[in-house]
Parts: structure tokens; sequence; C-alpha cells
């Protein structure tokens, strides 16, 4: 019972906002996301780390049609639900909206992606997983909407139509995989233990991974992203960046490596290439970038087109650094788009030439953002570090040239990273930046104790990987077992 409790807070909260009273509205999301978080933990303390799933929900939905909902976690899963929850809780916190732009509404929605989001990590039925994947694009679509900048109608629709048509593919795949066998179902358990021919692996294949290259995004499948990002507020990006694309990469670890292993050794090749011209592509792109979001849509895109490319090497070390990777991806997208939210409080601009000068003026910020610069760049004791020296390795072994080139993306990632943090942070401020009053209010204690608790989560990630490797092993093992 306790996974299902992991969909119907967020999503009875989100329905209480919308029949409420607009002064409710961020209290009760406040309230809602903390809660999230106390459940969560006290999900993790509960687990036990073994490959069966636990805190099982089953009942029917569709019998005749072999649907149920069907709910569970394994500690990968309870770490997908860890980074969901925690961006949700910040994306929250930073939520400040205009009453113009409907407060009530931008919460509901928030608290809504969020049990859509719980939903599809913790669905066992595979059609089930689909309905919470494909309506997870319903608040984000209205989020961007109504709440974005820019060129804000051309820019949604982009993103929802290459979204939507990438999910149907997946459909069809999941309803050949549902009638095939002996029996109608959709459970992963059925899923596991069918025997297809090596012609359908591969169509279904196909058919997921487009779906998957299109959200996480892979070239060349990724030409919504930056503008999606761009146009997006920082909390609405948080939640695009920290979990809707990490929904794709679990999706490739859940259901992908069990139910199609052969053909992801002979046409996921294919598609590990295609990551890994992606991480350099993002990476050379990312070096022009002025604009601070655009940077980091391009940086993002470099970052998870390595844990892609690690899944599709389907070995240990791969899948390992994967989760790991993607945990620590959560936490350094969320202290870093904090950043840039508390910079764009203080000066509405977007581009790194407009400030300057920002540690001098706060050297606790300015501090504490190099840190968080640091592990984007997975410095070593910092929490992009473990993973990535996992992910690179498992890609030597696979390959040793799609390990250098993705090393050498890396490298790209430390220039440009580096170099943004000095336009931004260091030298003299910009006139304009300090004319306007900048940091004559000074952050909120909330903020600093944020910031606070995202740079230890950094270091503790950095410094302590091990346990967490340790506990989502046979897991993984499982999951690699099955080939």
């Amino acid at each position: 019972m306790l996974s299902v409790l992991s969909i119907l807070l967020p999503a009875l909260s989100s329905l209480f906002i919308s029949l409420g009273t607009r002064d409710w509205a961020r209290r009760i999301s406040l309230a809602s996301v903390f809660l999230s978080m106390i459940l969560v933990v006290l999900e993790g303390f509960l687990l036990k780390p073994t490959a069966e799933m636990q805190h099982v929900f089953q009942s029917a939905w569709m019998s005749s049609a072999g649907i149920m909902f069907y709910f569970g976690m394994d500690s990968i899963t309870w770490v997908m639900l860890l980074l969901s929850n925690l961006a949700a809780f910040v994306s929250v916190l930073l939520t400040e909206v205009p009453k113009e732009r409907n407060p009530k509404l931008v919460f509901a929605l928030i608290l809504a992606m969020q049990a859509l989001m719980n939903g599809a990590f913790l669905s066992i039925d595979l059609f089930v997983y689909y309905v919470f994947w494909e309506l997870s694009l319903i608040p984000a679509f209205f989020l961007l909407l109504l709440w974005g900048n820019g060129k804000i109608q051309k820019t949604t629709l982009k993103f929802f139509l290459y979204t939507l048509a990438g999910s149907l593919f997946m459909l069809a795949a999941i309803i050949w995989l549902g009638i095939s066998g002996p029996t109608i179902g959709f459970g992963l358990e059925k899923m596991m233990g069918l025997t297809l021919p090596h012609e359908t692996q591969v169509a279904v294949f196909v058919a997921f991974m487009v779906a998957y290259a299109v959200k996480i995004p892979i070239f060349p499948f990724h030409t919504w992203q930056a503008e999606t990002y761009s146009s997006a507020p920082i909390p609405l990006t948080i939640l695009l960046a920290g979990v809707m694309l990490k929904m794709a990469l679990y999706s490739m670890v859940r259901w992908v490596i069990p139910i199609v292993p052969d053909a992801m050794l002979s046409v996921g090749p294919v598609f590990l290439w295609l990551a890994v011209f992606g991480i350099v592509y993002a990476s050379v792109i990312a070096l022009k970038q002025t604009e601070i979001k655009k940077l980091f849509a391009w940086s993002s895109m470099a970052h998870v087109g390595l844990i892609a490319a690690g899944i599709l090497t389907a070995s240990p070390d791969g899948l390992k650094g994967a989760v790991l990777q993607m945990l620590a991806h959560t936490i350094n997208a969320l202290a870093f788009l904090m950043g840039v939210h508390l910079l764009s409080k203080w000066k509405k601009a977007g581009g790194l030439a407009d400030f300057g000068g920002v540690r001098n003026m706060d050297p606790f910020f300015g501090g504490l953002f190099l840190l968080f610069v640091f592990s984007f760049i997975s410095v070593p004791f910092t929490a992009g570090f473990p993973g990535e020296v996992m992910l690179l390795s498992s890609l030597f072994h696979w390959n040793e040239w799609s390990s250098f080139l993705a090393g050498l993306a890396m490298i790209l990632g430390a220039v440009y990273m580096l170099k943004a943090y000095q336009l931004l942070m260091l030298g003299p401020a910009n006139p304009e930046f300090t004319q306007y009053g900048a940091f004559q209010n000074p952050m909120s204690l909330s903020d600093k104790l944020l910031m606070l608790a995202l740079a230890t989560l950094i270091l503790f990630l950095g410094l302590f990987p091990q346990r967490l490797l340790e506990w989502i092993d046979n897991p993984i093992q499982n999951i690699l077992n099955t080939n």
C-alpha cells in the first residue's frame, strides 16, 4: 500500500488545490511535497536490498484484457522515487507565480505531474505504465503553455507532438507484447518470461527506443529540448530535466533489457553510437551558448546521453553507473537551476554576460555555486564523479573509441561550465546588474538551507557511493540475468 500512497498523496493534494481557494494553494503544495519526501524516506527504511518487488499492490482494472493496477518497488525504483519527489519538493519551493498566471492551477498541475511520474516509476503492469507515461505529458503541456515565455505556443506544440508521436510507437509494441504468449497480460513477470523471435524483438526494441530517444533526448530526436528548457520557468525545467527524462532512462533498465535482450545486443549499438555522437554534438554546441538555460539544456543532453550509452552496454557497471548518475544528475540539476533561479530573482536576465562579480558581492552564494559546477563537471568527491567513472568504464569495455569520445565531451563540459562560472561569478560586476540593486535583498533562510542541503547531498553521494551501489546490486543482477 505504501507504493500507492506515493501516487495518491500528490494526486489528492492536486485535486484539493483545484477545488479549494487560491490563498491555500502554496501551503497545501508545500505540505504535500514535504509529506511525500517523508514517505519516500520511510519506504527506503522498510525496503530490503533484494531482487523481488516489495510494497506490492494489485487490483483488477480491465480483467478481460489482462490489465490490472499493479504497483511495487525495488531499490532501483526507490532511487527514482527519491529523485522524483525531491525534484517536486524543490520545484514547489521555488515556485512564485504572478496572480495573472493563476497560481492555484500551477500548483495543482505540478502535483498532478508528480503523481503521474511516480505512477510511471511504480507500475509493474506495462499497459498501466504507459497510461502514466502518457498522462504525465498533459500537466507538463499546460504548465508550459500557462507559465512559459517566448514563442510559447510553437514551443509547447512542438514539445507535445514530439513526445506524443514517439510514444505511439511504444503503445503499438506494448499491445503486441500483451497479446503474445499463451495468455493476455501486461505484468512484468509475464513480459520477462516471453520467448520472442529475433525479428519481433528488434521491432519491439526499436519502437520502445524511439519513444525513449525523444524523451531523453538522443540525437537526432533532440530538437525540442533547448527551446522548451529556455521557454519553461525554472520550477518546470526542474521537473523536465530532473524527472521526466529519467522516466525514459529508467524504462530502458526496467522494461527493454529484460524483455528484448537479444535485440539489445544486435540493434542496441546503433542507438549507443547515436548517444555517443549526441554527447559530443551537444557539448560542442554548449561551448557557444550565451544564454544560461540553453547552456543547461545542451549540457543536460550531453550528460544524459552518457547515461543512455551506459545502459545500452547492458553491463553491470553500465547499469549501476546509470542509476547512480541519474540520481546525481537530478541533484546537480536542482542545485544549478536553483542558483540560476536566485540570479534571475536579482536581475531579470538570461545571458551569461548580464551578471559578473557575484562572488564578490555574496561569497556564500558564489562558493556554493562553484561546488554545484564542480559536481556538474564530475570533479572527484562530488556526486557527478562515481557514476561517470563507471559509465566511462562500461563504454571502454564495450568499445574503446566510444569511451574516448564520451570522455572528450566531458572535458568540453568542464570548459563551458567553468567559463559560465567565470562570466557569472568572477571579474567586475556588470554595471547594469549593480544599478538594478542586486543582492540588496539577501537570500532567505529557506534558500540558504536548501542550497546547503543540496551541497550536502552532492558531497555525500560523491564520498559514499558504495552503499547505494550495494543496495541496487541484486535488482540489477536480476535484470541482467534475463539475458
